[in-house]
């Protein structure tokens, strides 16, 4: 088992050379794979939380990409790729705010600056909220 994962590695590490990529390229990969997984399925519904989930989501990797835009990339064209991702991501956004914004009560919609900002609470982790689906805040880093 131990000479098979090296073995592994050995061939990833190969193939990270023979493509010219780095361990941030190979984790935006995995990040927009997972990102369409999971547009094909969350957002065709109109659960309230799976709404929710898809939101916190998208922010999620909208800041981690502003937040490394120049920290990871030493390049114009590396900067360019991620703003380029960036934009798609807050288009995603900002259709699937309006589709939980026509689910929800007035009250409790989200407006968009605020959400990027990071300024408020979701609506569906105040305790006062009239909100009755159980969606638990998401566990992704």
């Amino acid at each position: 088992t131990i000479q098979s994962l090296q073995s592994k590695e050995q061939n990833v590490e190969s193939m990270k050379a023979q493509l010219a990529v780095t361990e941030s390229h190979l984790e935006d990969w995995v990040s927009d794979v997972k990102e369409w997984a999971e547009a094909t399925t969350n957002t065709s519904t109109n659960d309230v939380d799976a709404l929710a989930s898809r939101i916190e989501v998208l922010v999620t990797s909208i800041k981690r990409r502003s937040q490394r835009l120049y920290k990871d990339t030493d390049g114009n064209k590396g900067r360019a790729r991620i703003r380029r991702k960036i934009r798609e991501e807050k288009g995603i956004l900002t259709s699937v705010v309006e589709k939980y914004n026509k689910i929800v009560p007035s009250t409790e919609s989200l407006c968009m600056e605020t959400i990027v900002s990071g300024e408020t609470a979701w609506p569906w982790q105040l305790p006062h909220s009239g909100m009755t689906h159980k969606h638990r805040t998401s566990t992704l880093k």
